[in-house]
């Protein structure tokens, strides 16, 4: 009966997360999405790695042991609406 429902939901890719990341301001808020993902500290993003290359590790995380692009993406909307009020 709810077969119809999942194909309507929004296709979220990898590229549409990373145009996403761009609507952080400031774009480094990257530790702030990983808490509310619920990503654990050994598997975060270390500082030492570039914007770009930490947000991939967020990525494949989500995509590979964590919540998922739709939970990534609905964090990052709660990010920048919290950022505009």
């Amino acid at each position: 009966m709810n077969e119809g429902l999942e194909q309507n939901k929004p296709g979220f890719t990898e590229e549409s997360v990373r145009d996403l990341f761009n609507g952080l301001n400031p774009r480094d808020q990257l530790l702030r999405v990983m808490l509310l993902i619920s990503m654990p500290k050994e598997a975060r993003a270390s500082e030492d790695l570039t914007l770009a290359e930490q947000e991939e590790v967020v990525i494949h995380w989500v995509n590979t042991e964590g919540p998922g692009l739709e939970k990534l993406v609905e964090v990052i909307n709660y990010v920048i609406q919290r950022q505009n009020i």
